[in-house]
């Protein structure tokens, strides 16, 4: 796959500076000369990224997600039995992002406290014995102590991840 980073790299690429002796001691020549060819190449096999990550046709947005987010690239083509099939972007998963944040309507306190819990349960920054939660009409209150703002922020967001929170109140105290 040729990129925009394959095309720009040789604006980047240090020019033809000659190393040091010792750094040509122990430099893997065959390396160098791949790193050449992929910065100063005219044809695609030359220039072209061939280490790449890929992803089946019936990948979760999630999945998806994650791969551009490890790898810090911004779009990943879809193979299925060695073909290409589409490529998704970053902008593609903006729809899956969007439908997540619809609130259902008015869903009870109750389920959305133990949501909040259960969420909090997977975190290891998140303790709920210390910080209590409760939820009213919606608005999301944590009450007790956190270990300070990074925490309090971190339960902010959190919650609002949460269907059917329509807002949270500031923790209360901290230690």
């Amino acid at each position: 796959m040729v990129s925009l980073v394959d095309l720009t790299i040789r604006l980047s690429a240090p020019g033809s500076e000659h190393p040091s002796w010792t750094r040509w001691l122990f430099a893997d020549p065959a390396k160098s000369a791949d790193r050449y060819a992929h910065v100063h190449g005219f044809v695609a096999e030359e220039v072209m990224t061939t280490d790449i990550d890929t992803i089946p046709p019936d990948a979760p947005a999630s999945v998806i997600a994650t791969t551009l987010e490890r790898k810090g690239i911004h779009r990943v083509p879809v193979i299925e039995d060695g073909r290409l099939h589409g490529v998704v972007t970053r902008p593609d998963l903006l729809p899956a992002v969007i439908s997540q944040e619809i609130e259902p309507a008015d869903l009870p306190d109750t389920r959305i406290r133990s949501a909040i819990l259960a969420a909090m349960r997977r975190e290891d920054w998140a303790d709920p014995f210390y910080t209590h939660v409760e939820v009213h009409d919606g608005i999301d209150e944590f009450f007790g102590f956190t270990p300070g703002p990074a925490v309090q922020r971190a339960l902010r967001v959190l919650a609002e991840q949460v269907p059917g929170v329509k807002g949270v109140a500031t923790v209360q105290r901290s230690c």
